[in-house]
């Protein structure tokens, strides 16, 4: 669910008060895919790939702006495409322009049979995760 929670709030952090974020749910060969719509400012071509660093940020005064009111430290895109491929999916920004952004989130559907993994196993540490905690801990 963090991956979802993730792109929701990056969409609804960077729409204007008052537009629509779609979220559309579909079933795709092999899987899910998982389309948000927002109506956030358009991402240049060549920040397209580099939204998914951590703390890549494409307008810094804008991020900072942001940032102050409600919180977040240009992790969420990267935390989120780290979950999908960790589940064998993918996310990327499959269009950027005047009408806003949408990004596609493709998950496989589980195999039958298949061994549910630890649902209640501590979470695995990453990289980000470790940012995260750091900066919780400051």
């Amino acid at each position: 669910h963090r991956l979802l929670l993730n792109l929701l709030d990056n969409a609804l952090k960077y729409s204007p008060p008052g537009s629509t974020v779609r979220l559309v749910v579909e079933e795709a060969p092999g899987g899910c895919r998982i389309a948000v719509h927002d109506a956030g400012p358009p991402i240049p071509p060549d920040a397209a790939e580099r939204i998914f660093e951590r703390f890549y940020r494409v307008d810094k005064a804008r991020s900072r702006a942001v940032e102050s009111t409600t919180g977040g430290a240009g992790l969420g895109l990267s935390i989120a495409r780290w979950v999908a491929e960790a589940h064998g999916g993918s996310l990327r920004l499959a269009r950027s322009g005047a009408g806003g952004n949408l990004f596609e989130l493709f998950l496989p559907a589980a195999h039958p049979g298949a061994a549910d993994p630890a649902p209640h196993a501590p979470a695995a540490r990453t990289p980000a995760r470790d940012d995260v905690q750091e900066m919780q801990e400051t």
